[in-house]
């Protein structure tokens, strides 16, 4: 492998459509999808020491962005998680209960 294929500069440009394709295919969000995939150029570029030059570049930002994705899975059931309690507790909360709101 070249010097060129290891190019920071260039992995927006070879690789980003490919990687915002796969994250949105799982995340069916936009947004979220732009968010794992700008992650994983960041943890790339924090991680480029530790790249194996036998590797494909685009295996390897592959390999990132589908830990940026399970991340991103394991925050969002965390979050659903907590606003279920959340919400139980309201729904038990003396001020429900005296609301005259059935629950």
């Amino acid at each position: 492998m070249s010097d060129d294929d290891f190019n920071p500069e260039t992995w927006v440009a070879e690789h980003g459509d490919l990687l915002y394709r796969y994250a949105y295919s799982r995340l069916r969000n936009a947004a979220a999808a732009e968010d794992a995939v700008q992650e994983t150029f960041l943890g790339a570029l924090k991680a480029r020491d530790r790249f194996q030059p036998a590797a494909s570049v685009r295996g390897w930002l592959m390999g990132i962005l589908k830990h940026k994705l399970v991340d991103h899975l394991r925050r969002s059931a965390r979050q659903v998680q907590l606003e279920d309690e959340e919400a139980k507790r309201l729904l038990e909360s003396p001020l429900m209960r005296y609301s005259g709101i059935p629950t």
